[in-house]
């Protein structure tokens, strides 16, 4: 027997080139198998390593190997006896690279139940030059116990051993019982960029004995302990422009940021070495039940042009640091937990044991005290509205002589001037002027009055609260994390929401709007505006004209998540890298895809759809309707409700039943000079391949099939292609060699010529005829007859069909894709994993397709294997989504190897059921009178 594992040296091979490129070793997908899955990306790393070592005794200076992961998830395991190895150990010169952040995931398999430092860890040797990017690291917390980390790199220092260069960027960690990013013990030159760490049951964020390194534009939220924690020794470190929000969700709390000393002595040392020289520069960090920034036991510390807001205890609070500097910050609204009580900035001592042990004796390791001494606070902008004080130094800070305390510049109940100023109301019913200059105000309280005059600069409201841009007042973002409004004016605004359900609502002039998290409602008004959207459930209202007539605008929707556009909305762009929808609406619009595999329907109207990189899906409808695709950007389908002919750079096309537009059937469908699919519908088509090697199916009715230049392959299905002509057929007798697929039909199923250019399949008592125009000869090598086999290999044919029950909605939804269970599983609660309701083990070559619909009214799917009724759908149905194949399935019972798929339709959800349960049928036919029984839809196998 061969090795269970893929062979990477072809991969080495044919990713080099002449130029000496870097090298790119390509895992094979995931088997959802544990063992073949970490040992695939184990082997692919060894490869790496040897092929970048080896590049190295050449050149000093070779770059690293990359190992490409594929989309979906790997399921990973490790030795549960040893917590220091990793699931997946990075080596020198290795980058582990996936198709991106939340579709190429690496997950802990279920019932590890045991510690691991690290799923993805750097190897415990010498390591240096290792990125990790554009991939999910999942520690599946619901479905284990134990204490698991998702990445970890470092090595101790009595080792040896030195660990240096590490790079992430583009990794999201979620879901571990201990730690998210963990580099710790020691590192040199670490590197975490636009990565996000939530859900962890410790800290997002860790740098824990880390010199030099740089975290910017992360993202830490949800975490059970602190977003970022800097502790034990780390040095010369930047936090650039980070977020951390809503963390300390555990029983002890946490904060946004933490500069601590740590517990960990080394090399002997009485006293645990401190934190120093740490930079957090910008930022956001609020909702965290502690502080937004502590640092205690740290030296050295700058935080510059942070926003430290709605915390439940302190902004910032010094405990026990040395000449810690806040500057250029804006602190306000903290002291959540209950007003009063805590301190917007907060300077204090601390006592603590210096080897950080708490069970020394008092009499041989006594505490010591430690004052925060050398502290600057400097021209930050602070509101106490919630707060005891702005800023507090507390009495007994002193008690070991001067500090040293410098507070200077600072703005509580802010004074203008003509720059660009940072205002805070601090009081109810304060009148706040900025003059000149771009200024920014700080709104929580309804009675505080922000003035500006014509010609003042761009100016902002930040706000907790429902608010209304005054005059003159230009952009608005709405703060914390109620579900509250905001309101522009007649200018030009940018409206911002915050994570909640925001009304946002601008007037004249063109207008951006941005709804943040949540299900958000936006109205632009008149002018050309701009919308961004990340909940499925925004809502987007815009006019065609106002009262006097005035034209509502040419409006834009920019969105990260599937969309269909609302009346009166032009243009709309698909923004990041997932698999997402753009649907139009009745008018003219433009549909601009990602770099994702997407469907652009542009429903009425004629309507320009570009899909970027990708293999997208085009709705065509309209005869106005154009669609623009670039070199190769991924392989695309047409589908069609009229006759159409292909453009440039589009591989497939598929007709759908006819509908008269314009005063044409959809019945003619045209290829391009590429490798074409061209599917017709229920009609009498013509099929035209033109160019290239092209495979023509024409479906019901009697089609003529023109292949054109190439060797052209023609899908004959049975009980579809009676009647059907085939014109310029040239087999393999010629140069040519086109040829034709039956399929459906038995082993013993027979082809002969019956008449002049009649052809005839007989199999059994079932014969079906086609005519091949010109006489041109069939060779027995020039068809085939594909069949189903009597007994499927159910360990390499199988395809798993997964059902959950939407409790909100009481209606089932069911995917074949594991990546889509698992994204389902992890981010909807109100969906209850069923798990797999039956299996299949047809394929395209032997069963039939499964349509999938997704109904934008009841929120439900709907599935059917008809043709007709898919068309149907599609022409009549507008609130249906056609979201293309779902999986195939079998025909009829096969003998008996098969079982029927019941259907039911729910008169009161307008939903669809579906089961494989002769027993469940039967109950809700019996105690469930709202469900319709509408008898078999399709035939499956059992799980």
């Amino acid at each position: 027997m061969g090795s269970i594992f893929p062979a990477a040296t072809s991969g080495i091979e044919t990713a080099r080139n002449a130029f000496m490129e870097p090298l790119v070793i390509t895992v094979a997908p995931p088997t959802g198998n544990p063992v073949l899955d970490t040992a695939a990306i184990r082997v692919a790393i060894e490869q790496a390593n040897a092929a970048y070592l080896d590049a190295r005794k050449t050149d000093p200076n070779a770059p690293q190997v990359t190992v490409q992961l594929a989309s979906g998830t790997y399921i990973v395991t490790a030795d549960q006896s040893n917590p220091s190895a990793g699931a997946v150990e990075l080596l020198s010169g290795v980058a582990l690279v996936g198709a991106g952040m939340g579709q190429t995931t690496i997950k802990l398999a279920d019932n590890f139940n045991a510690k691991i430092n690290g799923i993805v860890r750097t190897a415990l040797d010498n390591v240096e030059n290792v990125t990790v990017a554009n991939l999910t690291i999942d520690g599946n917390r619901a479905n284990n116990t134990g204490e698991q980390t998702g990445f970890i790199c470092g090595v101790k220092e009595a080792s040896g051993e030195v660990q240096s260069n590490i790079t992430l960027t583009g990794v999201e960690i979620k879901n571990c019982t201990s730690y998210g990013f963990n580099p710790h013990e020691i590192t040199y030159d670490v590197t975490i960029k636009d990565c996000i760490s939530h859900h962890n049951g410790k800290d997002g964020f860790v740098a824990d004995g880390v010199i030099g390194g740089v975290y910017e534009n992360n993202i830490a939220y949800a975490n059970d302990r602190h977003g970022f924690n800097i502790q034990n020794a780390s040095s010369n470190i930047d936090l650039v422009n980070n977020t951390a929000y809503g963390n300390g969700l555990g029983a002890t709390g946490g904060a946004g940021v933490v500069v601590q000393r740590g517990d960990i002595q080394r090399n002997g040392e009485a006293e645990i070495a401190w934190v120093s020289d740490v930079r957090i520069i910008g930022g956001e960090y609020y909702g965290n039940t502690k502080e937004g920034i502590l640092v205690k036991l740290s030296e050295d510390i700058i935080i510059d042009g942070a926003q430290v807001h709605h915390n439940q205890t302190q902004g910032v609070r010094i405990e026990g640091a040395i000449n810690t500097v806040v500057k250029n910050s804006t602190v306000y609204n903290n002291s959540q937990e209950l007003a009063g009580k805590y301190d917007e900035i907060q300077i204090r001592l601390r006592e603590d044991y210096p080897d950080g042990n708490t069970a020394d004796s008092p009499a041989t390791q006594p505490l010591k005290t430690y004052y925060s001494t050398g502290t600057q606070i400097l021209d930050n902008i602070i509101n106490p509205q919630n707060a005891r004080y702005a800023i507090r130094e507390e009495p007994t800070n002193d008690d070991g002589g001067p500090t040293g305390t410098v507070i200077s510049g600072n703005t509580i109940g802010a004074t203008p001037t003509n720059g660009d100023d940072t205002i805070a109301g601090s009081a109810a019913g304060e009148e706040m002027r900025g003059l000149a200059g771009n200024d920014t105000y700080i709104v929580n309280d309804s009675g505080d009055l922000v003035v500006e005059q014509p010609g003042e600069g761009s100016d902002r409201v930040l706000t907790s609260i429902h608010y209304t841009l005054t005059a003159n007042v230009e952009n608005l973002t709405l703060t914390g994390l109620a579900a509250i409004n905001g309101y522009g004016n007649e200018l030009s605004n940018i409206l911002i929401g915050n994570g909640a359900a925001n009304v946002l609502k601008s007037f004249d002039g063109n207008d951006t709007l941005d709804g943040g998290g949540g299900a958000d409602a936006m109205t632009g008004g008149n002018g050309d505006d701009t919308y961004y959207v990340n909940d499925a459930n925004d809502l987007i209202n815009e006019s065609a004209a106002d009262a006097s007539g005035t034209p509502g605008g040419y409006d834009r929707v920019f969105s990260s998540v599937s969309y269909t556009l609302s009346s009166q909305v032009e243009a709309l762009t698909l923004m990041g890298t997932a698999n997402i929808n753009a649907v139009g609406s009745n008018q003219e619009n433009t549909l601009i895809g990602n770099s994702g595999n997407n469907v652009l329907d542009g429903q009425g109207g004629a309507d320009t759809m570009s899909g970027g990189a990708g293999s997208d899906i085009y709705q065509v409808n309209h005869t106005g309707d154009t669609v623009i695709e670039e070199v190769a950007a991924g392989i695309d389908t047409v589908i069609s409700t009229i006759s159409y002919q292909l453009g440039q750079n589009i591989e497939n096309l598929t007709l759908v039943d006819p509908t008269v537009i314009d005063g044409k059937f959809a019945t003619m469908g045209t290829g391009n000079e590429l490798n074409n699919t061209i599917r017709g519908n229920s009609a009498a088509n013509k099929l035209y391949g033109q160019d290239g090697n092209d495979l023509l199916e024409g479906e019901l009715g009697a089609d003529s099939l023109y292949g054109g230049l190439g060797d052209d392959a023609f899908i004959m299905r049975k009980g579809e292609f009676g009647g059907d002509t085939i014109f310029d057929f040239t087999g393999n007798g010629s140069a040519a060699g086109d040829r034709f697929e039956f399929i459906g039909f038995s082993s013993s199923a027979t082809l002969r010529l019956t008449g002049t250019n009649t052809w005839t399949v007989t199999d059994g008592a079932y014969t079906e005829s086609f005519i091949v125009a010109g006489g041109a000869a069939i060779d027995a090598s020039d068809y085939k007859f594909l069949t189903e086999s009597p007994s499927p290999d159910p360990t390499t044919a199988r395809t798993d069909i997964f059902r959950f029950y939407n409790m909100e909605r009481k209606t089932h939804f069911y995917t074949a894709s594991t990546e889509e269970r698992d994204h389902v599983i992890n981010t909807w609660s109100q969906f209850r994993y069923e798990g797999n309701a039956f299996d299949t083990t047809a394929t395209a070559l032997n069963g039939i397709e499964v349509f999938r619909f997704y109904n934008t009214e009841t929120k439900s799917h709907f599935y059917t294997t008809s043709i007709q009724e898919r068309d149907h759908v599609i022409n009549t149905w507008s609130q249906f989504r056609y979201e293309g194949l779902a999986y195939y399935a079998h025909a009829d019972d096969g003998g008996g190897q098969h079982e029927a798929l019941y259907r039911f339709y729910n008169e009161q959800t307008k939903t669809h059921f579906y089961t494989a349960s002769e027993l469940e049928r039967d109950q809700v036919i019996t105690k469930y009178p709202q469900f319709r029984y509408e008898g078999t839809a399709f035939y499956v196998d059992i799980a």
